[in-house]
């Protein structure tokens, strides 16, 4: 787990993409993987097709389903994310 000092160099730029996308700079996973950038860019990459392209397109009944999918997965498993 990352805290601001922790965090690698090569992380600065993918935490301003978070926060130009989502107004954050600094969401949970950053700080779970924190350590591993190229993890977080490729989630990255991987939230902006599923999720903001869908957006941009005006498919919010896939966005719609996908928070559901991961809300009853979180409930599922107990986890208060």
């Amino acid at each position: 787990y990352c805290d601001e000092v922790e965090t690698p160099d090569e992380m600065a730029p993918l935490f301003e993409e978070s926060k130009r996308q989502w107004g954050t700079e600094r969401p949970r996973y950053f700080r779970l993987f924190g350590h591993a950038p190229a993890f977080v860019e490729a989630w990255q990459l991987i939230d902006r097709k599923l999720r903001l392209d869908r957006l941009k397109a005006g498919d919010t009944e896939f966005v719609k389903l996908e928070e559901l999918v991961i809300l009853k997965t979180s409930y599922i498993n107990s986890c208060n994310n």
